[in-house]
């Protein structure tokens, strides 16, 4: 499965423009997590309203509607939102919410959850499919994470500044998820991570990587085990994101 992009995937002359604003922005220290912050605001009658739409109908326990607070910031170890399909295999019959700790614990992880040190809020798709850490769930536990922005810093500690980064057209995306169960000393834990890449034009002048981003149409591709998702989690095309000093 080819995972990263040839050259001349899109305007590369752009693209090094946007990667010198980067390094002219780009704190001397600079270590910082991707994606490790985002918002969902979304109501939940949207969110099903169009995805049953996509033929991905969401399936409560119960059959009722659960709540759904508005999150403005979210922070890793949370317990957040995503979609999963009922059926692995056959995600047309229905997608499941399930509230999942943000940073993966691999099924491999039998101590306490404390113990896992690897900070794994984040996969790479340059080695998603091969990693030891991840490619199980990449291969049988994708899943979808919804969200309306994300967010990012630049700057020294102390005074950074931060970017809100939202789709250009105001729609909500899926973030391309995976998620894994591990039997640990503390218990069942279910976890999930997000998928990142290189940084598109429009937050390469802030990120060296970007999350991969899911538009609706192509969500039940990245749910469906059999199909070659390696074009959805690329950089994000030109003009696909709005930035927002926050």
């Amino acid at each position: 499965m080819r995972l990263w992009p040839g050259p001349g995937s899109y305007a590369e002359q752009e693209l090094a423009e946007a990667k010198a604003a980067w390094e002219a922005r780009r704190p001397s220290n600079s270590l910082a997590g991707m994606c490790n912050a985002y918002r969902l605001k979304t109501p939940i009658s949207v969110l099903m309203d169009d995805l049953s739409g996509l033929g991905l109908p969401l399936q409560f326990a119960g059959g009722a509607t659960p709540n759904w607070p508005e999150i403005e910031m979210t922070r890793p170890t949370n317990s957040l939102p995503v979609f999963r399909p009922v059926d692995a295999h056959d995600p047309a019959l229905g997608l499941q919410l399930a509230n999942l700790r943000w940073w993966l614990v691999p099924f491999f992880h039998r101590g306490p959850v404390k113990d896992w040190k690897a900070m794994c809020t984040n996969a790479r798709a340059e080695t998603v499919a091969t990693s030891h850490t991840f490619k199980g769930p990449f291969e049988r536990r994708r899943c979808l994470v919804p969200a309306d922005a994300y967010y990012e810093w630049t700057g020294e500690t102390g005074a950074k500044t931060r970017w809100r980064f939202e789709r250009a057209d105001g729609d909500w995306f899926a973030f391309a998820g995976i998620w894994d169960r591990a039997e640990t000393a503390d218990g069942r834990v279910e976890s999930f991570s997000i998928i990142t890449t290189a940084a598109g034009p429009d937050s390469a002048p802030y990120h060296a990587r970007q999350p991969a981003l899911l538009a609706k149409p192509e969500m039940a591709r990245w749910l469906d085990l059999a199909a070659d998702v390696s074009n959805l989690i690329m950089p994000s095309a030109a003009d696909t994101l709005a930035v927002v000093q926050v």
